[in-house]
């Protein structure tokens, strides 16, 4: 096994990937630009795809159940409907929504799309903005805290990153996201794919294919059904926001930290 993480650049990616193809029997390239590259140089051992958002949609596979070629994996995307949904239960007056994206990400365009889909389906008012720096995430925030009923931040690092900075951003509009990390950070909710159950998804899927003898162009790539909504209880409290008890039952509650003592 080798491993190279943190590639500078697009050519490292295509000269990394180039040299697997001709010295490993497979490869694993993590992440939606990994994911995308693949849909456009389609690769000639089998390759396994993680941490991306909708692959068919990036082009490295045409169906989530049948990949139909070498590449396969795991997806942490996640329905658009799921996801409003399940804001709409913690928000019930959720009226309008800014999303936050990050400028030239691939999955800023696929947030984009989704999400106002399925705020017209839940006739929520749908805005956006998007950002290349964490400055300008935070301008916009500042800016358009107050004037929406929640902010949703996507699951890309320039936008997701410092949650507890864009908390102190948005004041006492809530806060939404993709990844427990953001509501640890203060954020009211979010809805999140299991990394771990991915990940061990991931593997089997490697061992499958490697050790088992299976073909990858009908090993479906694997999504986790049964995401997690995160709520952090604190923020709730201090927002006013009254969580349903239905949903509170299916919920991972987050808290902050707890504050220090004098000794």
């Amino acid at each position: 096994v080798e491993w190279r993480r943190e590639l500078a650049s697009q050519m490292a990616l295509d000269q990394t990937a180039r040299e697997f193809q001709a010295t490993k029997d497979a490869m694993v390239l993590l992440r939606s630009t990994g994911a995308m590259y693949l849909g456009n140089n389609p690769p000639t051992i089998p390759a396994f795809i993680g941490g991306c958002i909708n692959p068919v949609i990036l082009g490295a596979v045409p169906d989530l159940e049948k990949p139909g070629g070498l590449v396969t994996g795991v997806t942490y995307y996640l329905s658009h409907h799921d996801v409003i949904k399940a804001f709409k239960a913690i928000l019930p007056g959720l009226e309008s929504i800014l999303l936050i994206y990050q400028i030239d990400h691939p999955g800023g365009a696929i947030d984009r799309v989704g999400v106002k889909s399925a705020c017209d389906e839940f006739e929520i008012e749908y805005h956006e903005e998007g950002c290349r720096t964490h400055a300008r995430r935070q301008d916009i925030i500042r800016r358009r805290a107050g004037t929406v009923s929640a902010i949703l931040l996507i699951n890309n690092s320039v936008v997701a990153d410092f949650p507890v900075e864009a908390v102190a951003a948005a004041g006492d509009t809530p806060l939404l996201g993709y990844t427990r990390e953001i509501v640890e950070g203060g954020a009211l909710a979010a809805l999140a794919a299991d990394d771990t159950k991915l990940g061990r998804f991931l593997g089997m899927s490697v061992i499958d294919v490697m050790v088992n003898g299976a073909l990858t162009d009908t090993m479906r790539v694997r999504t986790d059904a049964h995401p997690i909504l995160h709520i952090n209880m604190d923020t709730a409290v201090r927002l006013g926001v009254q969580v349903p008890q239905a949903v509170l039952k299916t919920a991972q509650i987050v808290h902050g930290p707890e504050p220090e003592t004098e000794p």
